[in-house]
């Protein structure tokens, strides 16, 4: 994999992490980088979360460019604000960020295939097939509740 500093080939998935224990989720987002990397050759692709403060830096050592996927489920506070910020302190002037995962038009798309794939391993018919969608939201901001709302209707 590549590794000079500045290579345009780099990308890096944030999340928010759990503050509390910001350990778990670094290293599931580790995996999920890690199998992206895959099929993807010629790219590096890593990971970090905001609740661990050195985790952006670290990752983004030494790089000014590199694109960022927002693993967010809305285009709000933390995307908009929080990551930007986070960005420039950690010296990635010019890092392009992506919209987040939550508002990518594939996203309804592919949860329908995950749930009729799911379903259909069940030997269950869609009709027949009832969806549970938990969804955090949030006191300040109805941006979750709407693209919750929206993966809801589309399903």
């Amino acid at each position: 994999m590549p590794t000079h500093a500045n290579d345009r080939r780099f990308a890096l998935i944030v999340a928010h992490g759990q503050p509390s224990d910001p350990a778990p989720a670094e290293a599931a987002l580790a995996c999920l980088a890690a199998a992206i990397a895959g099929p993807l050759p010629g790219w590096t692709v890593a990971s970090a979360t905001l609740a661990d403060a050195d985790a952006l830096p670290r990752a983004l050592a030494g790089r000014r460019a590199a694109l960022i996927y927002p693993m967010f489920m809305a285009d709000g506070w933390f995307t908009q604000v929080a990551l930007p910020q986070r960005l420039t302190a950690a010296g990635a002037s010019d890092a392009r960020v992506l919209p987040p995962f939550g508002v990518d038009p594939a996203l309804p798309d592919l949860c329908h295939a995950i749930l009729s794939e799911a379903s259909a391993g069940q030997g269950w018919s869609m009709a027949e097939t009832q969806v549970l969608l938990a969804a955090h939201g949030s006191f300040k901001s109805p941006a979750p509740a709407r693209v919750a709302g929206a993966v809801a209707q589309s399903l």
